[in-house]
C-alpha cells in the first residue's frame, strides 16, 4: 500500500492513498474505527483497486462466451465448432448465443426430450416400455426402442457420477485429488464402460500411456474438482432451467436419441 502524510488543521494526518485501475471509478474514503487501523483494509483495498469480474459461476453460457471471445482475440470473426459430450452444449451455446461469429456446428451428443403435448409422443413412450415393445415395436423401430431402453439404463445404473458430481463436487475433488489411484479408478471405469470395444475383442481401444497420461492432467495440476464443478454449474446456474432456445446456425448431429 502506499502511505502518505499531510500537515492538516494542526495534525500530521497519515493516510493510504490507492487508486483504481479505472478511469471512471467512484474514489471511495474508507474509515476505521478504535481500536482498529488501516490494517482492517489490507486485504479489501485490492479488491476495490482492481475488482475481479462480477459473475457467478462458470456454466455453459459463460463457456460458449469465453470460447467466442478466444476465436476473436485470435483473429477469427468466423468459425465453425465441433463437440462430443460436454463440448456439444458448448457448440449449442455458440450457435444460441454468438451466431454472429459462429456459423455452424457438428455434435456427436444430442438428447431431444419428448414433448408431453404431442400424442405422437406419448405413443412412443408407452410403445417404448411396453412389455411386448420388442416383438411388435409399433410407433419407434426396433433400433429406437433399443437406444431408448439403454437410455434409461444408463440413468438408473451408470449416472451415479454424475449425482455426485452436480450436488457434491467439492467433497469428491478433495478424495480424488489427495488419492491417484482413487482418481485414475474413478476416470478408467468411465472410459471401460462407455467405450466401443465391439471391434476390440472386448478390451479397451485405449492404451494403458493414454489413461495414465490422461489422468496425470488432472493428477499434476489439481484440476479435477474444477472440472467436476461443470456439473454442478450446468445444473444450478440457470436454477435447474435448461438453455432452451433454438441455435440460430446450421448443425448437423452424429447420433440422438428418436424424438
Amino acid at each position: 500500500m502506499h502511505h502518505f502524510t499531510i500537515p492538516l488543521n494542526a495534525i500530521n494526518l497519515h493516510f493510504v492513498h490507492e487508486k483504481s485501475k479505472h478511469t471512471n471509478a467512484i474514489p471511495l474514503l474508507l474509515t476505521h474505527g478504535w481500536p482498529g487501523s488501516f490494517l482492517e483494509f489490507t486485504e479489501i483495498i485490492p479488491q476495490l483497486v482492481n475488482p475481479a469480474p462480477n459473475h457467478k459461476g462458470f456454466a455453459l453460457v459463460f463457456i460458449a462466451k469465453t470460447f467466442n471471445q478466444l476465436m476473436l482475440e485470435l483473429g477469427y470473426t468466423k468459425c465453425v465448432a465441433q463437440g462430443g459430450d460436454w463440448g456439444s452444449a458448448v457448440s449449442k451455446a455458440l450457435g444460441i448465443f454468438h451466431s454472429e461469429n459462429c456459423r455452424g456446428i457438428n455434435v456427436n451428443f444430442m438428447i431431444a426430450s419428448p414433448n408431453r403435448y404431442k400424442p405422437q409422443h406419448l405413443l412412443q413412450l408407452a410403445n417404448a416400455f411396453a412389455s411386448y415393445a420388442d416383438q411388435f415395436p409399433l410407433f419407434l423401430s426396433a433400433d429406437e426402442i433399443k437406444g431408448i431402453k439403454g437410455l434409461g439404463h444408463f440413468q438408473s445404473q451408470e449416472s451415479g457420477y454424475s449425482q455426485v458430481q452436480s450436488n457434491k463436487p467439492q467433497s469428491l475433488g478433495y478424495s480424488l485429488n489427495d488419492s491417484p489411484v482413487g482418481l485414475l479408478a474413478w476416470m478408467v471405469e468411465k472410459f471401460r464402460t462407455w467405450s466401443d470395444k465391439r471391434h476390440t475383442n472386448g478390451q479397451l481401444p485405449f492404451s494403458k500411456e493414454f489413461l495414465i497420461t490422461n489422468c496425470c492432467l488432472y493428477w499434476l495440476t489439481r484440476n479435477v474438482t474444477s472440472s467436476f464443478r461443470l456439473y454442478y454449474e450446468a445444473r444450478h446456474a440457470h436454477q435447474g432451467r435448461q438453455i432452451k432456445q433454438y441455435c440460430k446456425v446450421g448443425s448437423v448431429r452424429g447420433s440422438s436419441i428418436p424424438w
